[in-house]
């Protein structure tokens, strides 16, 4: 491992179903009542897992339905972690990502070279992630179109003046 003695690690936490109103789950990997569902990281493995937890100490991640993919670079001392996954997916254990819709978000993550691991880490306070509607192919295809159109309209219009200019002036000649 090139960061260290312990794996650097990365948890995300989502509740396992959206909350009505501010209600959100315990912050440390929820309870029996309010569980969550995670996306972790780890170093050593290179891979994500995807599992739910009820509390600390309770996390499982079942080999079956793994959606989540992950991509990771460590550079200048530094972790870029990529988490992806389909917004709906067949798993009904799975939370499905509804855009527009507050959802709420934490993170745990764990520094390998600094000896964090188990209990020992940095988490984060409830968060929430608004995904936006992707922007339609239009937006950047109508403009240049119109702008296309408009110059067009404005060369004929100029040489449609000029030609009345010329038949003006040829007019002027012959009188």
């Amino acid at each position: 491992d090139e960061t260290g003695a312990k794996p650097d690690q990365l948890v995300v936490q989502f509740p396992m179903q959206m909350p009505e109103g501010m209600e959100r789950p315990y912050f440390l990997k929820g309870d029996n009542r309010r569980p969550v569902y995670l996306w972790q990281w780890t170093s050593d493995r290179m891979i994500a897992l995807e599992g739910e937890a009820r509390g600390v100490g309770t996390e499982s991640f079942p080999a079956d339905g793994q959606d989540v993919g992950v991509e990771a670079i460590h550079q200048d001392g530094q972790w870029r972690v990529l988490f992806t996954r389909p917004l709906m997916t067949s798993d009904e254990n799975d939370l499905d990502f509804v855009t527009g819709e507050a959802i709420p978000i934490s993170f745990f993550v764990w520094d390998g070279d600094n000896g964090e691991s188990g209990n020992r880490g940095s988490l984060s306070s409830w968060y929430f992630l608004i995904l936006e509607e992707p922007i339609s192919t239009k937006v950047y295809v109508a403009p240049p179109i119109a702008m296309l159109i408009a110059g067009a309209l404005g060369f004929l219009m100029v040489r449609r003046v000029q030609k009345r200019e010329m038949e003006a002036l040829e007019v002027k000649k012959t009188i």
